[in-house]
């Protein structure tokens, strides 16, 4: 499904309405996947200079809800400012990839979690947690139910805690 998906956007086609149909159907299938693998496929379907296309047809085909479970309800509409950073950050990570520079999995998985990060850090300080606690614990606690479904192998099972995403205050706050 995810090979479709990053073939669809590495040659610049869209995918039938008929094949893309049990794609959406079958996309809890993903959930029997080994947790390395599905790193390894995320990592081609997001690093070939697709990025921000990859984005938007796992979603359209139901694959990211299985690869990403803290995602599902969580990732809003394109009108959203976590859009428009998850966009942003795909974009110039493609732009990257054009260029012949390198590109991390930690950055990536920073730019597609920070929504779940932030909606959790959201509800720790509504309940009178600390903002510097709070933002630690949301994205230790995404990231670990992440974990599960994929592997992030990047010296740090929390890309989101570790970066300068990760701040209350950035981009997409607020």
């Amino acid at each position: 499904m995810l090979r479709a998906v990053r073939f669809a956007c590495k040659l610049g086609f869209a995918v039938e309405p008929e094949t893309e149909r049990p794609l959406f159907a079958l996309a809890h299938l993903l959930g029997d996947v080994a947790a390395a693998r599905l790193f390894d496929e995320l990592i081609k379907l997001f690093t070939p200079d697709t990025g921000s296309k990859a984005s938007k047809n796992c979603v359209t085909t139901g694959c990211s809800d299985s690869c990403f479970p803290t995602r599902r309800r969580v990732w809003p509409g394109r009108s959203s400012r976590s859009h428009h950073l998850r966009q942003r950050g795909l974009t110039n990570t493609d732009r990257r990839i054009a260029q012949e520079k390198p590109v991390t999995a930690f950055f990536l998985f920073a730019i597609l979690l920070w929504e779940p990060v932030r909606r959790r850090y959201e509800q720790l300080v509504s309940a009178g947690k600390a903002e510097n606690d709070a933002i630690f614990q949301a994205a230790e606690e995404i990231c670990a139910r992440q974990h599960l479904r994929v592997s992030i192998r990047s010296g740090s099972r929390c890309p989101c805690a570790r970066s300068g995403i990760s701040s209350p205050l950035g981009p997409a706050g607020g």
